[in-house]
């Protein structure tokens, strides 16, 4: 992988895993009603999504440009 196209990859995860979205207002009503060790495991699970998500999309992607 190019170093510009690794640093864009970086850049653009950084912008989606920095904007809040519904996953962050999951956590934090979690958290007030339920108490940090749910919160925790919430987020833990949210991570591995956002994970999955940008791995497929980014295999799908390298498909549809090849």
């Amino acid at each position: 992988m190019e170093l510009l196209t690794l640093l864009s990859l970086m850049f653009a995860t950084f912008v989606y895993a920095v904007s809040p979205g519904p996953g962050i207002f999951a956590v934090l009503a979690t958290s007030t009603r339920y108490g940090p060790v749910a919160a925790l495991w919430l987020s833990i699970g949210h991570v591995i999504g956002d994970i999955l998500y940008v791995s497929i999309a980014m295999f799908a992607l390298t498909i549809l440009a090849q």
